[in-house]
């Protein structure tokens, strides 16, 4: 009795350290059962609309290749004079107006826009869509007769120098 149980003890021994050990599975699937992530490797301007985009995507065999199409919650494109599909891009570049004055202003979308990079500059902002123009800018503040003011070089604004008695 005593050599049955010391037998079973060790019969479980070894099972217990067996058990963790990996042993390979037999399948013929060769695969490592980790997918490839696809690469976007261009985008097809034939398929696109006014707001999304249809990407092609890296593929083993180039006639059938696939593609994915991402639809935008906001205008992506817009169509130019030719009737083809643009990006809209909004990057802002620094640029003179017609007077001069340093200004930074949309590279590419239906609606031109320019940011006054001063304050003293008439125009703060102008948003021109080809027909309309919008300007924004500050009205100047009414300055009181009983000041001294002094115009400063430059853009800078005027300076406060005493109140006159």
């Amino acid at each position: 009795m005593y050599y049955e149980k010391r037998l079973i003890a060790v019969c479980i021994g070894a099972l217990l350290l067996i058990q963790p050990l990996v042993f390979p599975a037999s399948a013929n699937d060769t695969s490592s059962g980790i997918e490839k992530t696809p690469r976007i490797i261009g985008e097809d301007t034939s398929l696109c609309g006014e707001y999304e985009k249809h990407f092609i995507l890296e593929d083993d065999d180039p006639e059938n290749q696939k593609r994915i199409a991402v639809a935008y919650g906001d205008i992506v494109h817009y169509q130019d004079e030719e009737g083809e599909w643009q990006d809209i891009d909004n990057t802002m570049v620094p640029q003179m107006d017609e007077e001069g004055n340093a200004i930074l202003e949309n590279r590419d979308s239906p609606f031109g826009v320019e940011l006054a990079q001063s304050t003293v500059q008439e125009d703060l902002i102008t948003v021109d869509n080809g027909e309309r123009t919008m300007s924004y800018s500050i009205q100047a503040a009414v300055m009181p007769e009983n000041y001294v003011y002094q115009r400063s070089q430059g853009n800078a604004p005027s300076v406060l120098l005493e109140r006159k008695e």
